[in-house]
């Protein structure tokens, strides 16, 4: 759950909506020299967390803010049993897309591989450090049988240009789904057999210029469902009863060529 706080509102975002609208990115994709990616590279990506619907639908409150927990907030047991939902539904449309999506819940863990900058890796409190462990060791396993049935080695070139053209969508999206994000720069975008930074500025809420230009149109606009309640302390039921009363909405967001 992407959880944001608007004064006296919070905005709630489920983390599957946002990895459909990283999917119409990546349907997007392809101006020159941007290669199009292939449709199950675009499959995956609007799959990588599929896990999160039942969540999100149902979303539980942190006890320590009063309003639902936030992606990396949750315990660590009950967003692994997601992560392995997502991986699971990704393995349903082939080992290619169930190879990527494992992959990059494995990166969320080890800062995406050191390939893409975005940060740090969540750290884990040791007590929950064995299910974590646990948790690596069967993504490893579901990672070597997968590339074992598609011929693939460890380092294919390929596999990781699809992974890390992934995280460039996944992060496209929620940079955009950021209300006040300051300009960004997405360095070692694959292109062809090189790499390009990305220049990401907002021009105003919900706004952005991407250069040099990736997609094939000259503008891409995409709407994500949201939900508002009032900002105040819930607990599970009352969150529950001021969902079922939110009022259904959606966030424009549009990524414009520069002139």
């Amino acid at each position: 759950m992407i959880v944001q706080a608007f004064g006296e509102r919070v905005r709630l975002i489920a983390q599957h909506d946002h990895a459909l609208q990283a999917g119409v990115l990546a349907q997007a994709w392809g101006g020159p020299p941007f290669d199009p990616p292939s449709p199950l590279l675009v499959r995956a990506t609007a799959l990588h967390d599929a896990g999160w619907q039942a969540w999100d639908d149902r979303p539980r409150v942190d006890p320590a803010t009063g309003l639902p927990y936030r992606f990396f907030e949750m315990p660590v047991a009950e967003h692994l049993a997601i992560f392995r939902r997502s991986v699971a539904a990704a393995f349903a449309e082939g080992d290619f897309a169930g190879l990527l999506v494992s992959l990059h819940t494995q990166g969320l863990y080890n800062g995406r591989f050191g390939l893409v900058d975005v940060g740090g890796a969540r750290v884990v409190a040791p007590a929950e450090e064995a299910l974590l462990v646990q948790f690596l060791g069967e993504q490893v396993r579901l990672q070597d049988a997968a590339r074992a049935r598609l011929g693939l080695s460890a380092i294919d070139p390929e596999l990781w240009r699809c992974y890390r053209l992934l995280q460039v969508w996944d992060i496209l999206s929620l940079f955009s789904l950021i209300p006040q994000a300051a300009p960004r720069r997405l360095p070692a975008v694959p292109v062809g057999s090189s790499e390009v930074a990305l220049e990401l500025v907002p021009l105003s809420p919900g706004v952005f210029t991407v250069t040099p230009w990736p997609f094939h149109e000259a503008e891409v606009e995409t709407r994500i469902p949201i939900r508002e309640v009032p900002f105040q302390r819930y607990d599970d039921q009352s969150l529950g009863a001021a969902l079922a009363a939110a009022r259904p909405d959606e966030l424009r967001v549009r990524f414009l060529q520069c002139a």
